[in-house]
Formats: C-alpha cells, structure tokens, sequence
C-alpha cells in the first residue's frame, strides 16, 4: 500500500480475522505500507481470534516519509475465552517494524507458543524522539 503526499486513510476491516487450527502449514501475511510526507494513516483492523492450533505469522513494517502520521493498533485474541477455548496448541508470530527515512521507530516481535502458553516478547524502541 502506498498512501502519497498529503493523503488520508483510514483503513480497518468489515469483521475479526479468523486464524484456524493448520494440519502443519504456516498461515503468512505480509504487509508492506510507504507513507508519504504529509500524509496520515490510520491502520485500525478489527481484532485477529487465533484459534487452537492455528500455525500464524504476520509481518507489518511501515514506512513513513518526513512530516508522515501514523495511528495503528493491533489487536489478537487467543481463543474465544467467553466460550472457554484457550490457544494450547499452535504458535504464532507477529513482527510489526516502524520506520522513519530509515531510522527505526519501533520494532516490536512477539511469539507465543500454545503448548506452553508463554509469551516471548522483543520490543525494541531506538532513537524514538520523545515528542513522539
């Protein structure tokens, strides 16, 4: 996706991405977004529900022009817990990476896998100006 100069947009999802249990195969997306300068992304998907053993990886990296804006979130369920299901089974993997004329703003990877329930997280936040 490439938004251009001084453009806006909201970009969200009509429901909540559904990760179901993989006979072995890794489920991928990738996403690749350059923001122009002066412009505005707002990145609001619905939430992502991994289901017991779903096999996921998602990769995420913007890329923001000078003067560029940028309002995202991520937002993952594991299981549906008003139903009882838990993510016991499975992994998944999330890679989100912010950068601004080829600085790092933000890089965040995250792994969990369900058989020990343990979050491994690595974030890493380098030469983040602070008014930011």
């Amino acid at each position: 996706m490439h938004l251009q100069e001084n453009t806006h947009a909201l970009i969200t999802t009509a429901a909540a991405a559904k990760l179901y249990r993989s006979l072995g195969e890794v489920a991928r997306q990738r996403i690749q977004i350059q923001v122009d300068s002066g412009a505005y992304l707002e990145w609001l998907p619905q939430e992502s529900i991994v289901f017991n053993g779903a096999i996921y990886r998602q990769d995420l990296r913007i890329d923001l022009g000078p003067d560029a804006r940028l309002l995202l979130w991520e937002i993952n369920r594991f299981g549906r817990s008003d139903r009882g299901e838990r993510f016991v089974q499975g992994e998944w993997r999330s890679q989100t990476e912010i950068w601004q004329q080829g600085r790092p703003l933000w890089i965040d990877r995250q792994h969990l896998q369900g058989r020990t329930g343990t979050l491994i997280l690595l974030l890493i936040v380098k030469n983040c100006p602070d008014d930011r």
